[in-house]
């Protein structure tokens, strides 16, 4: 993939997510909405150049398959085909130029929806489907706690922090990801005696949030929710190791549903306390 297929990866990625209505939602991004999601095919592209990859048709790009490599951890981060090309074939051998890129790595990850072929896919393709749920709605604002202590307002004078509690929870650093996630985002802090953590958030939504121990992870999704929407407030990829996740977010009104799994294979680390991002896991 180069960077002039960008913008038509973007258009073929969008559309090939959004149905109904949300097909509308998707085609009504406003110019900084859709730069935004651009400039992650960028980065990737820029960073991961051999694991970036595009399928053609008469000239058309009609499938996308991004991958990272970070500390011998190998992720996948968007595969998706244009309805139309679907069945074919194009995402099976998408993915397989995706896995090339995992080559030598000990660990590989990445997140799937719910969709039949999706996980079928990723099961085949030899990584465990750990089965999630999402929680949404509005914040119940009266179950807020007080100010939490010790969680803060960080900054990039926090990434060695952020990296030392990748390493513990996940195996790797998120390296240039976490900084990239930073121009646009929120970071939160939770440097205590008893153990650290850290949380970005993106548009008023937790992007990803990673600790050291449950209590320091408890209170940084409490900050997260205080700190984000009031209303369509969302957590995903809430796995089963994630129990701590699962109070809080009913103390605070959202509704649990079933998701996606998260797909692992290898030497991953515990992989808790953390809720990964969707596009850097």
């Amino acid at each position: 993939m180069k960077r002039g297929d960008v913008p038509a990866a973007y258009e073929t990625a969008a559309l090939a997510f959004a149905n109904g209505s949300e097909e509308a939602r998707v085609s009504d991004r406003s110019p900084a909405e859709v730069a935004s999601y651009r400039a992650r095919y960028h980065h990737l592209i820029e960073n991961d150049p051999d694991g970036s990859w595009v399928a053609e048709s008469e000239g058309r790009v009609i499938g996308v398959a991004l991958s990272l490599r970070r500390e011998g951890l190998w992720g996948l981060s968007l595969l998706t085909v244009d309805a139309a090309h679907r069945g074919r074939g194009v995402g099976k051998r998408l993915l397989e130029h995706a896995l090339a890129y995992a080559e030598g790595c000990r660990a590989r990850i990445t997140v799937s929806s719910t969709h039949p072929t999706a996980m079928r896919r990723y099961a085949t393709a030899g990584l465990r489907l750990r089965p999630t749920l999402k929680a949404d709605g509005a914040v119940r604002r009266k179950s807020l706690p007080a100010p939490l202590q010790g969680v803060r307002e960080g900054d990039e004078g926090d990434l060695d922090l952020a990296a030392e509690v990748d390493r513990r929870v996940r195996g790797a650093a998120h390296g240039p990801d976490l900084a990239f996630m930073l121009r646009t985002g929120r970071l939160l802090v939770c440097d205590l005696p008893s153990g650290r953590g850290y949380a970005v958030m993106q548009d008023g939504l937790l992007a990803l949030l990673a600790a050291t121990e449950a209590a320091v992870a408890t209170r940084l999704l409490w900050a997260c929710l205080a700190e984000g929407k009031e209303e369509g407030m969302e957590v995903r990829w809430i796995g089963a190791d994630q129990a701590w996740a699962i109070p809080v977010v009913l103390s605070a009104g959202l509704d649990l549903s079933p998701a996606g799994p998260v797909c692992v294979s290898g030497e991953t680390g515990p992989l808790s306390p953390y809720i990964p991002s969707g596009v850097f896991l």
